[in-house]
């Protein structure tokens, strides 16, 4: 009779009558093979399992006895031992337990297998026969020893800080589980973008030597040798004998050290490809789908290990320039004297970069190029004595303002990250000198600012009393030929009387003003503080100016029905309001009202002088009180004036508590307003 077991006919082992009814289960088709032998070792059953998983057909293997085709010799005397135990004793016989083993396949392969005996029964020709159940293990250590072997790369990168340091327990991880004699890692050189071996593992007692010198001395690019190849491609490589192919540079050093065998796969990540591995053996077989799929995975997680690891020590990179160059701000900071200034930047670019020296040169000492070695970068080496020299310009602001340049006694090139640090020291000594020459400036406006004040407050101080004697005298004799002491006066003659009178009384004011001033910057002016009252005062200064009144102008005083109180110096106080009432007649010069209001408001006493003249621009009005501040424009340019009423009033109202303020606008007119508190009331 014949049985079909996938798909083809293979003779039947024995008559199902001579099995136990449990057994006949499991033949055909049953995950395990089923293999029964007699007290003898001789095979009396053998399942179409059987033949898959060790090669040998029922024909073959029937009669035959077991330990010599399966059994490997190391166990055979073992294997008969056992069974003559049991044909004596009628024991010996590892029944209903599952143990491992080793088995022969046909074609002379050892392999692990879980064996399970039955216990023996009695066939019908009175022989005992034992049924043992065998599954190949093949499979499940091949898993096994992946794992393990991607547990221990994973415990390497883990454990490790750089690829450098993780390469060697990671190599010998995947090349002891999996049986390879040399492991290979190399790494991308970004610099000039070739692979360059890192790290080379081999097993102990293999002799690599000129491969491995070789190796080391290779720089693969995309499609150079297997590594530049697997490069190029992103994808794992086999060879069944790398050492005869011819395409290949290493290929006859590989085959001198008998290594045959290859694979090699990518590290790669979100960046790309960024290494290569390799594991040669002397073994022909190539490698299986599984083994090459898990090498896949295993250089993905190196990929990641390489990203993790440079995102890390780019950030430490980072972190460590940002320091460097706080610090650096901080010393270019500390003062505004530009020598500080560039000792300073030069001083940080040395400690920053662990250089010798490094020197600033300025724009008038130095008028070379950045980059090259003409006669002016050799003349720097050969003052400074230094063989290499790194520069960065400086600028101050837009302009340039010179070179930082970076000494070194001995070759060297500067990474990246140096360079980095070089150019942000150069911006920070950029921004540092700016300030620094800011600060100059500024400072030397300030001195000349202040020598002009000086000069100033000197005219005004010398002016005022130069003039004020001959006025005292010509203001003595105007009185004297005002009340006859002199005699009659012709008629002509005595109607100018009464405008050089005025005029006396105007230069005489004016001469007041300017020793107010002086005295206001020399914080001598002393004020007689008593109980005043604005309405009179207001009053008195709108009468006095009438006289000035063109004939399209009207001055109108409001609010000075009754009395307001303020403390104040009567006598300045009417110096700040007739100064407004004065400055706006003058500043309307197409005529127009000039009103003068005194109100009472949130305790203080309020003068708001307002006109319709030419009024002031917005821009214009940070001027308007500063001392000689005249604001000049096309229209008012004929007006005369000091610059100094407006600066005046206000001064001496602020003395007495009070302010002045102003609103204004173009071609309509100004308001002026000018408060005092008033006093406190009188407890009861």
């Amino acid at each position: 009779m014949k049985r079909t077991t996938q798909g083809r006919a293979v003779p039947s082992a024995q008559p199902a009558g001579d099995v136990p009814a449990p057994f006949r289960l499991l033949t055909p088709g049953s995950l395990s093979a089923v293999v029964s032998i007699d007290e003898h070792g001789v095979v009396v059953a053998w399942s179409p399992e059987a033949e898959l998983v060790f090669g040998w057909t029922a024909a073959e293997m029937l009669g035959q006895r077991l330990s010599d085709r399966i059994i490997p010799p190391a166990y055979r005397e073992a294997h008969e031992s056992g069974l003559r135990r049991f044909r004596e004793h009628a024991c010996g016989v590892a029944s209903g337990r599952v143990l491992e083993a080793s088995a022969l396949r046909a074609d002379g392969s050892e392999f692990p297998v879980e064996l399970s005996i039955s216990p023996p029964w009695t066939a019908a020709d009175g022989r005992h026969v034992f049924a043992a159940f065998l599954r190949d293990l093949t499979e499940r250590r091949r898993l096994e020893q992946l794992h393990r072997m991607q547990f221990q790369v994973t415990r390497a990168l883990s454990e490790a800080s750089s690829l450098d340091a993780a390469a060697p327990a990671v190599l010998a991880a995947i090349g002891s589980n999996i049986g390879w004699d040399v492991g290979i890692l190399w790494v991308l050189d970004r610099d000039d973008h070739t692979m360059r071996v890192q790290t080379l593992w081999s097993r102990p007692g293999v002799d690599v030597e000129e491969f491995a010198a070789q190796s080391r001395a290779m720089r693969a690019a995309p499609g150079d040798g297997l590594p530049g190849e697997v490069w190029r491609r992103d994808a794992p490589m086999s060879f069944t004998d790398f050492g005869e192919d011819t395409d290949f540079p290493r290929a006859p050093s590989a085959r001198r050290a008998g290594l045959r065998g290859t694979v090699a796969f990518p590290i790669a990540g979100t960046q790309g490809v960024t290494g290569v591995v390799e594991f040669f053996s002397d073994r022909l077989e190539p490698p299986d789908a599984l083994l090459l799929t898990t090498m896949s995975d295993v250089g993905s997680q190196i990929g990641q290990f390489v990203e993790h690891r440079l995102a890390e020590q780019l950030l430490r990179l980072r972190l460590h320039e940002t320091e460097v160059l706080q610090r650096a701000a901080r010393a270019l900071s500390a003062s505004l004297d530009l020598d500080l200034v560039l000792d300073a930047v030069a001083r940080s670019a040395a400690e920053a970069l662990a250089a010798p020296g490094a020197v600033v040169l300025r724009g008038e000492l130095w008028t070379g190029a950045l980059a090259g070695d003409g006669p002016t970068l050799s003349q720097v080496t050969e003052l400074t004595g230094v063989t290499a020299v790194a520069m960065a310009p400086i600028r101050s602001g837009t302009e340039p303002f010179g070179i930082l340049a970076l000494l070194s006694p001995e070759p060297r090139t500067l990474s990246a990250g140096e360079e980095r640090l070089l150019n942000g020291i150069a911006s920070l000594a950029g921004l540092a000198v700016g300030n620094a020459e800011s600060f100059r400036l500024e400072r030397e406006h300030g001195r000349r600012m202040q020598a002009l004040d000086t000069a100033k407050s000197q005219f005004l101080n010398l002016a005022s009393h130069e003039l004020r004697s001959p006025l005292t005298v010509l203001r003595g004799f105007m009185s004297m030929i005002e009340d006859g002491t002199l005699g009659e006066l012709p008629e002509g003659v005595a109607r100018v009387v009464p405008m050089l009178t005025s005029k006396l009384a105007q230069m005489s004011s004016l001469v007041d003003e300017m020793l107010d001033a002086a005295r206001l910057e020399d914080d001598r002016l002393q004020l007689t503080i008593a109980p005043t009252d604005v309405s009179a005062v207001l009053l008195d200064c709108a009468h006095q100016a009438e006289p000035s009144l063109k004939l399209t102008q009207r001055l109108t005083v409001m609010g000075t029905d009754r009395p307001v109180i303020v403390d104040a110096d009567a006598g300045r106080l009417a110096t700040a309001i007739t100064n407004l009432v004065d400055n706006a007649l003058k500043y309307s010069p197409h005529g127009g009202d000039v009103e003068c209001r005194l109100t009472v408001e949130n305790g203080s006493a309020v003068v708001r002088v307002r006109d319709q003249g030419l009024g002031i621009a917005p821009e214009d009005m940070d001027r308007l009180f500063t001392r000689f501040g005249r604001i000049v424009t096309a229209e008012n340019s004929h007006i005369l004036g000091t610059g100094l009423g407006l600066h005046l009033a206000r001064e001496l109202i602020r003395k007495q508590g009070g302010d002045i303020t102003a609103t204004s606008a173009p071609s309509v007119g100004s308001t002026f307003t000018l408060t005092l508190p008033l006093p406190a009331p009188a407890a009861e």
